[in-house]
C-alpha cells in the first residue's frame, strides 16, 4: 500500500504544482495595472466623471462621462482592480455613486503629464 500512495503523491505532484502557479498568476495578475487601467486613469485626470448607477432591480453599471457629454461603459473587473489598488475611490451615494482619483492615482497621472479638473482633488482613502 505504501508503494501505491507514492505512486499515487507522484502522479498528482505535477497537477498540484500547475494549480498552485496558476494560483499565484492569478494573484499576481490582480495587482497589476493593464493599458486599459491608465487609459482610465487618464480620462479621470482630465476631467471625466466615473458613476456606478445601481437599479431597483439589483443590476449595477459603471460609467464615465467625458466633458462632451460623452458616455462610455467601464467593466466591473477594471473598477474593481482600480478600487483594490487603491487609485480611485468612490463617494457611496445612492443610486449613482462617484469615483475619484485618491493620491495614488493622481500621483499616476502626474506621471502621465495630464492636467485637469482631476487635479484639484487630493485625499486619500
Amino acid at each position: 500500500m505504501d508503494c501505491l500512495n507514492a505512486i499515487h503523491f507522484f502522479c498528482l505532484l505535477p497537477i498540484t504544482y500547475g494549480c498552485i502557479q496558476s494560483v499565484y498568476m492569478n494573484l499576481f495578475l490582480r495587482w497589476r495595472l493593464y493599458p486599459a487601467d491608465y487609459e482610465l486613469i487618464g480620462h479621470l485626470g482630465s476631467g471625466s466623471t466615473l458613476k456606478s448607477h445601481r437599479f431597483l432591480d439589483g443590476q449595477k453599471r459603471y460609467t464615465l462621462y467625458g466633458p462632451d457629454e460623452e458616455q462610455t461603459d467601464v467593466a466591473w473587473k477594471q473598477v474593481q482592480r482600480l478600487l483594490r489598488l487603491k487609485i480611485i475611490t468612490t463617494n457611496q451615494k445612492f443610486p449613482a455613486a462617484t469615483f475619484l482619483l485618491t493620491n495614488k492615482g493622481q500621483a499616476l497621472v502626474n506621471a502621465k503629464g495630464i492636467r485637469g479638473v482631476g487635479s484639484i482633488v487630493k485625499f486619500d482613502s
